[in-house]
């Protein structure tokens, strides 16, 4: 082999391994014990969601209100999970572990909330039945796939 291409196989080789160094740290692993409560919810009782993507029901005490508490993992161009099923009329709370900048947007129902710092809540009651595209409004986000169907009964 003559010099150029050895100098080439070496700078692809320094590359590639940067590469995979600088992408397997920064992906963000969900924590299982999250004990957020609702925002303007300070008597919420303790709950727990566990990182497969369950859910529980965390209840106020005081307004004896039910909200769904559900976690997102937000990575670039992915959130996990891909799909959230609720009732029409239900509140959730949302707890976003987010990578990077990035919105979860649902046009159909008004919400295009900014995603910037490690955790963001974000709570809203859909009040109609359907299936609903949430998705990154950054450009480039949405057609390299962050997206996900929110399923409302």
């Amino acid at each position: 082999m003559n010099k150029v291409t050895v100098m080439i196989l070496g700078v692809l080789v320094i590359v590639g391994i940067g590469y995979f160094l600088i992408r397997g740290n920064n992906q963000v692993q969900p924590q299982t014990n999250l004990e957020v409560p609702a925002p303007g919810n300070e008597n919420v009782e303790e709950t727990v969601v566990n990182s497969t993507g369950t859910d529980e029901t965390i209840v106020d005490s005081e307004r004896q209100s039910e909200a769904r508490k559900i976690d997102i993992v937000s990575r670039n161009f992915s959130y996990d999970p891909e799909f959230i099923e609720t009732e029409s009329g239900e509140t959730i709370v949302i707890n976003f572990q987010n990578s990077g900048i990035h919105t979860f947007t649902i046009d159909e129902l008004g919400i295009d909330e900014p995603l910037s710092g490690d955790s963001v809540i974000i709570e809203f009651t859909p009040e109609r039945s359907g299936s609903f595209e949430y998705y990154c409004a950054i450009p480039g986000h949405k057609e390299q796939g962050m997206v996900g169907e929110l399923i409302v009964n």
